[in-house]
């Protein structure tokens, strides 16, 4: 008897093993699983639209499933996308999910291929309605209040399109609607910014944009390092700025920002040149923005306001004996329009006198075009997009068993055990 119950232990291990890596992981949805707090209204137009949530997660992870929040009386043929907003690239579907009617609320659809996705990037989940079925639900100003320790949003988060096969990208500013499309998302591992190379410790002064930078955010934008396609270097009100960072401001202050590990360089001094740029590709007319400068969670420098056709003003900051910079905006209280952000030509100095560190400062990025060949370690260049060092990790081989085959080896399992117990009574 007492070996037949060893024996049954086995299966029972094995089955809460497998149920922990089924239903263990923590999950997390763009929006609040009960609405009744807020008031859920019904649309409806003349044409089917694609119409989506756009969004970015602080931690790398899994994307598993897609959800909506439907009317009783909504039914059909939806289309099922998920795009990469910045590089406008269709990374999910498209996939077709037949919905019958039924009760009011959230819907589920998993996808056929679990999708992983970066932190800081910005991602659109995207569903298209049917001509059968043309209504929707939405949430006016829904992203406005909401707060996320997992999710970015942004008041205007809510997008549509008409054109089939298009990524939603029209928002409506004066209702701010949420149009309920959301993501089942399960978080993995991040990672802090990279270590520089020692070498950097023995300058006395350095552009912070030769330096390696770790986990980044630019509301939706890559962020820019040394100038853009269309320019070298910056220019803020005529005057133009060689090196330096730049990116837009989040209608939450410190969404937006730039974070580099300066661990062991011994630098003591932060000085840029904050401004709103004078931009060839875009209106910054209306910018307006604080630069905010922080040490290890540690706000160490504020500017004041900076708007468009204003000079540049010089901001410094105490670093000494600090391990992580976070360079983050806010966007004045006023909203987001035109925010573009350029600390420029950003250093880190050990030189007491900050004119004299400008001048003696060298410029140590790449002279050479970028080959396509890769690289022995990615980690070891600078980033020159928006794209973080925070990569999602690699899962587990627990991970990417599927379900099914995780519960048919339980039951097989079991069903042996049982076997061997009826056998040894039997003897």
């Amino acid at each position: 008897m007492k070996k037949a119950f060893l024996i049954l232990l086995v299966p029972l291990f094995i089955l809460i093993t497998c149920t922990n890596l089924v239903l263990g992981a923590d999950t997390y949805t763009i929006h609040k699983e009960d609405l009744s707090g807020f008031v859920v209204e019904t649309g409806e137009d003349a044409i089917p639209l694609t119409l989506g949530t756009r969004f970015a997660v602080k931690v790398p992870g899994t994307i598993t499933k897609v959800r909506m929040y439907v009317g009783a009386e909504e039914s059909g043929s939806y289309t099922v996308e998920i795009w990469d907003t910045a590089a406008e690239e269709l990374v999910a579907g498209p996939y077709f999910w037949d919905l019958e009617k039924g009760q009011a609320g959230w819907r589920e659809y998993e996808l056929e291929e679990p999708l992983q996705v970066k932190a800081y990037n910005d991602y659109t989940v995207a569903i298209r309605n049917t001509t059968g079925s043309l209504s929707y639900q939405y949430i006016k100003g829904y992203y406005q209040d909401h707060e996320s320790d997992i999710f970015i949003t942004h008041p205007d988060s809510g997008v549509y399109q008409g054109d089939e096969g298009a990524m939603p990208v029209g928002t409506n500013r004066i209702s701010y609607p949420s149009f309920l499309r959301g993501v089942v998302f399960i978080p993995g591992e991040g990672k802090e910014a990279p270590k520089q190379k020692s070498e950097m410790a023995d300058k006395s002064t350095v552009y912070l944009s030769d330096l390696l930078l770790g986990n980044m955010y630019s509301n939706g934008t890559i962020v820019f390092v040394d100038g853009t396609d269309e320019a070298k270097g910056y220019v803020i009100n005529s005057k133009e700025y060689k090196k330096g960072l730049m990116h837009v401001a989040s209608s939450k202050e410190g969404e937006s920002f730039i974070e580099i590990n300066i661990e062991g360089l011994g630098f003591k001094t932060f000085a840029c040149y904050a401004g709103v740029p004078d931009l060839l590709f875009h209106d910054a007319s209306n910018g307006s923005v604080e630069f905010i400068v922080s040490v290890d969670g540690v706000e160490v420098a504020r500017s004041e306001v900076k708007r468009s056709q204003e000079e540049a003003s010089l901001l410094t900051a105490d670093i000494e004996g600090g391990k992580i910079l976070r360079l983050y905006l806010s966007d004045a209280g006023d909203g987001t329009i035109g925010d573009f952000a350029v600390w420029g030509n950003a250093i880190l100095t050990k030189n007491d006198d900050i004119e004299k560190a400008f001048e003696e400062v060298v410029d140590l990025s790449p002279t050479e075009e970028p080959t396509s060949e890769p690289t022995e370690n990615p980690e070891e260049t600078p980033s020159t997009t928006s794209t973080p060092t925070a990569e999602p990790d690699k899962k587990d081989e627990k991970d990417n068993i599927p379900k099914p085959l995780i519960i048919a080896g339980v039951i097989v399992v079991a069903v042996i055990a049982v076997i061997v117990v009826i056998r040894i009574k039997k003897k």
